[in-house]
């Protein structure tokens, strides 16, 4: 559904349609950090969560070829506008009624809105065509920025009122979509060929990549990541860290948005998509490695023998071997190494210990004893000299 620039066509900036998305997104991520664990509470098992969580992926790539024609009919206003409203409604049904079927009927609305939602956007971009990348990659900035701030305070709000009070708070804030869309300007229609009669949607090649890279990207491996933060010893709650950690993946595309942009408009789009799936593989790759033999360092202060028995029992329960190293390190030579790098101040510094602050370590610092390095396979790291 592109709409190409043309004499007297209407120009938009990318701020409308960047935030008609952007607020219309907030429960889909929100959703990968509440679902799996508290699936409970929507009264669905862990089997239904895979199901919910992947069912938009395999709606968008048979729906989108749908969703084009019905936009190149009705244009990209009405059919943003729409797409809110169905954002809305799949939104509110999360939060108000336990049922599977419901639910199920819910990401299906979703998926079709959210094809919409991406077409729509597009084409507001592509009224531009001289600057597209830069456009799209603005609008994925915006994206970006609103995702990382409703991830956190989203998974604030579900430890104050609850997982599903979340949702029903949602899908009010996502009424700002609907607002925003009526704002936005009307482009004109393309054409529209006549004659073909009805055709099922045969997903593009394009479709089916985008399909394979979010269902790898944005499905399985961040289902697998909820997991593994939910087993983790950490000093917030779960769904706080999944949150945060989600949230740190939207500020990256914030960072990369405009200038991957920049460089399509300058290289093309498919060097691009080519580097951009490449770092993917190669970063599932790095992941793996750690689980084929390739070793992990969890370097933490790990002042108390009971908060190291903790993470060994985690790594252990998660099939991983496990070795203690004891830096073995005299309190005044451990000083003299405080005192250098206050003084030296390098990119890794963030504060001055004073002797106060390492004297009260010290008070607290458990060192290993020889049953606790037995058990956990330790190796005394002793200091040259």
């Amino acid at each position: 559904m592109n709409t190409p620039a043309a004499p007297g066509a209407v120009q938009t900036g990318m701020a409308l349609p960047g935030l008609v998305i952007a607020v219309a997104m907030i429960v889909d991520t929100l959703l990968y950090a509440v679902l799996p664990l508290y699936h409970d509470d929507f009264g669905l098992s862990l089997a239904m969560v895979g199901v919910l969580l992947s069912l938009n992926r395999w709606i968008r790539l048979f729906a989108n070829s749908g969703v084009a024609a019905i936009g190149e009919r009705v244009g990209p206003h009405r059919l943003m506008v729409a797409a809110a409203i169905g954002s809305i409604v799949s939104t509110t049904l999360y939060g108000l009624i336990e049922s599977s079927a419901v639910q199920i009927a819910a990401r299906i609305l979703w998926g079709i809105s959210y094809a919409a939602l991406n077409l729509a956007t597009l084409a507001y971009a592509v009224s531009d065509r001289a600057n597209a990348g830069k456009r799209v990659g603005t609008s994925r900035a915006a994206i970006g920025l609103v995702q990382a701030m409703s991830l956190v305070g989203g998974a604030w709000i579900v430890l104050q009122v609850g997982p599903r009070s979340v949702f029903v708070i949602s899908g009010a804030l996502t009424l700002v979509s609907l607002g925003a869309a009526l704002m936005l300007p009307r482009l004109p229609r393309e054409p529209v060929a006549h004659g073909k009669g009805f055709r099922l949607p045969i997903p593009h090649r394009l479709e089916v990549r985008g399909f394979v890279m979010g269902f790898s990207s944005d499905g399985v491996f961040l289902l697998t990541l909820v997991f593994l933060l939910k087993d983790s010893i950490t000093s917030v709650a779960a769904v706080m860290a999944t949150a945060a950690l989600l949230a740190l993946r939207w500020l990256v595309e914030i960072t990369t948005g405009p200038l991957g942009g920049w460089i399509g408009d300058r290289f093309g789009s498919r060097r691009i998509a080519i580097a951009n799936g490449t770092l993917l593989v190669g970063g599932f790759v790095l992941i793996a490695l750690g689980r084929i033999g390739v070793s992990s360092i969890l370097d933490l202060g790990l002042l108390r023998a009971d908060r190291r028995r903790s993470i060994a029992a985690t790594a252990t329960a998660a099939g991983l071997g496990v070795r203690l190293h004891f830096v073995d390190v005299d309190p005044a030579e451990r000083w003299r190494r405080v005192e250098g790098r206050n003084h030296d101040r390098g990119e890794t510094f963030r504060l001055a210990v004073t002797r106060p602050m390492f004297d009260f370590i010290e008070t607290i610092w458990q060192p290993p004893d020889a049953g606790e390095m037995a058990a956990l396979n330790g190796v005394r790291v002793m200091p040259r000299g």
